[in-house]
């Protein structure tokens, strides 16, 4: 059942690549790279036989993330920390902003 399951992915992902991936979900901006690559790696690409693993890709890819309204897509954030944390979204989805 589900115990199989979570037991089955404990075992897939050791404990240096766990907190590798854990550190990669932590990363706003650069969560898409970071983790397709470390998926395409020849030493984590048997890791997606695992469903929660397989769940876990999905999420990153097509988490819709902050949107931006289209009036806002000309605008800049000015300084940092932004004063104005609405312009840091997309007017598409994570995954289109990062293939355009």
């Amino acid at each position: 059942g589900d115990k199989d399951v979570e037991n089955a992915s404990a075992k897939a992902l050791g404990q240096h690549d766990a907190e590798l991936l854990l550190s990669y979900l932590t990363v706003p901006y650069l969560r898409i790279p970071l983790v397709v690559s470390f998926f395409s790696s020849e030493d984590c690409i048997h890791l997606l036989q695992v469903p929660k693993l397989q769940a876990l890709l999905d999420a990153v890819l097509f988490e819709p993330g902050s949107f931006l309204p289209a009036r806002s897509a000309e605008l800049e954030p000015q300084d940092v920390p932004a004063s104005a944390p609405e312009l840091l979204g997309t007017p598409h989805h994570l995954l289109l902003h990062e293939l355009c």
